[in-house]
């Protein structure tokens, strides 16, 4: 899609040592006017500082966060980072979050805390009634809802 710059999260390695710098060169190209960070399934080496989810959620260019399965710990602070989150029917988050400051601008105390504190696992329908998620697609769909979005 014209003006849209896609992101892999699946590439090797830890996500801080590229993912960063990446989106720094996304804001030096004038034909770059949003951002789709694609997690085809779990992620296993988010390893994200506060600093680096920071710069994210303040990102200058609008982030889709588009994923298909289940994210948890840092990996659903990614997510919750974007400025849009689509996911697929198979596709949840749990917490334990290291911190709760952007969920609770995101959603309804109770569940800000429950995610907080990792006591359950939301399915994507319990993130789309509390607004954590924009839309929820198929199976194998979410990159394709993404681009729609």
């Amino acid at each position: 899609i014209a003006g849209v710059a896609e992101i892999s999260l699946a590439a090797p390695g830890p996500l801080e040592e590229w993912l960063l710098a990446e989106l720094g060169a996304l804001l030096e190209d004038p034909s770059v006017r949003a951002v789709l960070l694609a997690a085809p399934g779990p992620l296993p080496n988010v390893g994200l500082s506060s600093g680096a989810l920071r710069a994210l959620a303040l990102f200058e260019l609008p982030v889709v966060f588009a994923f298909e399965g289940p994210l948890a710990g840092p990996a659903a602070e990614l997510a919750l980072a974007a400025d849009i989150r689509v996911c697929s029917e198979a596709a949840s988050l749990q917490g334990r979050l290291a911190g709760n400051a952007r969920v609770r601008t995101l959603a309804e105390e109770a569940t800000a805390l429950a995610l907080f504190l990792g006591r359950e696992v939301m399915s994507a329908d319990a993130l789309l009634a509390a607004g954590l998620v924009s839309s929820v697609a198929p199976a194998g769909q979410s990159l394709a809802e993404g681009r729609r979005i």
